[in-house]
């Protein structure tokens, strides 16, 4: 059949309808939220159960929507077992005949993800941002908003009508990220532990040799070094990756010749994974990493990296992605990694990074399930087993070990020369607990 479009009618037989007008504009403009101004259709967080959307425009299969004045939503009460993600979307209905932001409501679950976008015939969302709900939470900041406006496979920005993107506003989290996290711990320590907390982090010191990291015993002596960190001398410029990404690894299907960016092209191996996250120094938005069910060798080191928001996720289930070790070594901004089965991980100087339903198994006691040197780590929902110690705050690290399991361990936790905040359940050992050299575990 052919069809054309528009022209005057002539005794009524040129009459069009609001799909005729929206298919045409659909041909040459994308879907998603306009760019400009940055905070166009941005949702924020004042400490209450609800979020607020800025005002803005979106563009979605044809049709215009638009938010002429901050728009409230209110959230559902929080659960007081398990965590979830709810997903705040704007959405396109045929039926109603209308476009409007709607909240969608996640699950509780140890291991919360946020609702799907619903895409067909009757109805078409654009995901704004996830809201994590934390536990018997009163109320969500800024820390608790992911926003997905820049993310191509639930939003995306309208291209095609602008010349230009403001993403001035990309950055104005991660303060917000960083004052949560304080404000959550310092009502936890008292003022001793406050200074020597204060006092690690003015003493926090760069110790790389060509064989590792250095470790100290408190005063300023060298006593070993962390082992398996490859480490190469940092680029004069940093290299800068300006848009999100998804990349994906499938060791049954996955070949390392492909780009990875679409899960029929995936990687094979996390060797491959490795050589292209360390091709770029700064991450701008918002990067994730998907790995399909099956077994993979260790991840070689991911160094000295700044990350907006970086994901490493396995499958949905834990233990169905199974790795041999990884290694973190100088990651600035927010890393989360989520179940994955292993033997052992290691961060060293690592801003912010959080652990959820990782399987660690070391075998025969003679590894450290979770390593942390200079680095702030929250370890939550997982299960450590069989190392000769299931979790190890060193020199300058900050440890959050929460409802963490595990059996067959030499120390269940190990302070030497750092701090761990222990709530729920944790990982047992022949020893439960240990300090050295100055470390500290509170409850």
């Amino acid at each position: 059949m052919q069809a054309s479009a528009f022209f005057n009618s002539s005794s009524g037989d040129r009459v069009y309808k609001a799909e005729d007008f929206a298919a045409y504009f659909a041909s040459f403009i994308g879907n998603g939220v306009f760019p400009n101004p940055s905070d166009n259709l941005q949702v924020m967080g004042d400490g209450s159960m609800a979020v607020t959307v800025h005002p803005g425009k979106a563009w979605i299969i044809g049709y215009i929507y638009q938010n002429t004045i901050g728009q409230p939503l209110t959230l559902s009460h929080a659960d007081g077992v398990f965590q979830r993600i709810d997903r705040v979307v704007v959405r396109w209905s045929l039926a109603d005949r209308d476009i409007s932001l709607q909240i969608k409501t996640g699950s509780p679950s140890p291991l919360p993800a946020p609702p799907d976008v619903r895409r067909d015939a009757d109805v078409y969302e654009l995901a704004l941002a996830d809201v994590l709900i934390p536990i018997a939470a009163t109320g969500v900041t800024q820390g608790n908003i992911t926003d997905l406006r820049q993310n191509s496979e639930v939003c995306g920005i309208v291209k095609g009508t602008v010349e230009e993107i403001d993403t001035t506003t990309l950055f104005n989290q991660f303060e917000e990220w960083f004052t949560e996290w304080f404000e959550s711990i310092k009502e936890i320590l008292d003022e001793n532990v406050a200074a020597t907390l204060l006092a690690m982090i003015e003493k926090k010191q760069d110790m790389i040799t060509t064989s590792g990291i250095l470790k100290g015993d408190g005063d300023g002596n060298i006593t070993s070094a962390l082992p398996d960190v490859d480490f190469v001398s940092p680029a004069t410029a940093a290299k800068v990756y300006r848009t999100s990404l998804t990349l994906y690894v499938n060791s049954t299907t996955g070949s390392d010749t492909n780009d990875g960016t679409a899960s029929a092209r995936a990687f094979r191996t996390s060797a491959r994974l490795a050589e292209e996250l360390n091709k770029y120094d700064i991450y701008l938005q918002t990067l994730s990493v998907n790995f399909a069910a099956g077994n993979y060798d260790a991840l070689p080191t991911i160094r000295t990296k700044n990350f907006y928001n970086c994901s490493i996720n396995g499958t949905g289930v834990a233990g169905e992605v199974s790795m041999d070790s990884l290694v973190f070594y100088n990651i600035t901004g927010r890393l989360s990694l989520y179940r994955i089965a292993t033997k052992k991980v290691s961060f060293v100087s690592c801003d912010n990074v959080s652990m959820n339903g990782f399987r660690i198994n070391g075998m025969d006691k003679s590894g450290i399930g979770v390593q942390c040197e200079c680095s702030n780590v929250d370890i939550a929902a997982t299960t450590i087993d069989n190392c000769s110690s299931a979790i190890q705050a060193g020199r300058g690290a900050l440890v959050i070990s929460r409802s963490v399991t595990g059996s067959g361990n030499t120390y269940g936790l190990m302070a030497s020369s750092g701090i761990i905040l222990k709530s729920g359940t944790q990982p047992g050992g022949t020893t439960a607990e240990t300090k050295s050299t100055g470390g500290q575990i509170f409850a």
